[in-house]
């Protein structure tokens, strides 16, 4: 029996988007900007995500590879330029992944109020070893009025 073959829709492709550019560190900054957040959207969506997805969805049907934005590059411009396009997206993915684990603490906390902190150094411990009472009269406030 002949399989039949994978269609990637226009609706899928978009939604997709919304889903991966919507994430829980963008939910926070987005509820901070108030109701212009509606108008912003509608802006990127016309701008940004109807484009995106045309392209997407006609070179999802057009190709028949598994490789994505590596095959579509390769067929079109050569192995080379296939090559780098993947060493790009590759490059990028780690970033990407670094940025959301610093992130994610500050995260955690504007949504469930959890906190990581960190322990302080004092001020002290990081000062060169000298006489402890030059130290400490430099921390000691003087009394005014006498």
């Amino acid at each position: 029996m002949a399989e039949k073959a994978k269609k990637l829709s226009f609706l899928t492709v978009i939604s997709t988007v919304i889903c991966v550019v919507f994430v829980c560190e963008a939910a926070a900054p987005a509820a901070a900007i108030g109701n212009q957040q509606f108008f912003w959207w509608i802006f990127l969506i016309i701008t940004f995500l109807l484009p995106y997805g045309m392209v997407v969805a006609e070179l999802g049907t057009t190709y028949d590879g598994e490789g994505g934005i590596y095959d579509w590059v390769r067929k079109g411009l050569g192995d080379k330029w296939g090559a780098r396009i993947s060493f790009y997206y590759w490059v990028n993915y780690p970033l990407w992944i670094a940025s959301l684990a610093t992130m994610f603490p500050d995260i955690l906390g504007m949504v469930f109020g959890i906190t990581f902190d960190l322990p302080q150094r004092s001020p002290s411990s990081s000062r060169s070893s000298g006489s402890s009472t030059s130290s400490a009269a430099a921390r000691s406030p003087t009394p005014s009025g006498s």
